[in-house]
């Protein structure tokens, strides 16, 4: 692992694991969430989704969450959840794949 110096402290640069919406928030990230029908792709605010979820499913593993999301471009359910860098302001944006 790397060390790091910042603001006079020593700190670890290190991976961390994404395995909840909370965990996605907390760490600063969005969702990028693609269906796996037809790969339409949407960026989903981590935050947002987290207070629509509530506080115990905001908890669920991610693979949970994948299988209940729902496609609005073909109605599948089941979708493929990375993370992405916060790039966009509004609660859900389509990307190219639109």
């Amino acid at each position: 692992m790397t060390d790091v110096l910042w603001m006079f402290h020593r700190v670890r640069m290190g991976r961390f694991r994404l395995d909840t919406v909370h965990d996605f928030a907390r760490r600063g990230y969005n969702l990028r969430v693609e269906c796996r029908r037809c790969q339409r792709v949407m960026l989903a605010n981590a935050v947002l989704l987290q207070i629509e979820l509530g506080a115990a499913r905001s908890k669920w593993p991610i693979e949970r969450v994948q299988a209940c999301l729902k496609c609005r471009g073909c109605g599948h359910r089941g979708a493929l959840v990375t993370a992405c860098r916060i790039t966009c302001r509004s609660n859900f944006c389509p990307t190219s794949n639109t």
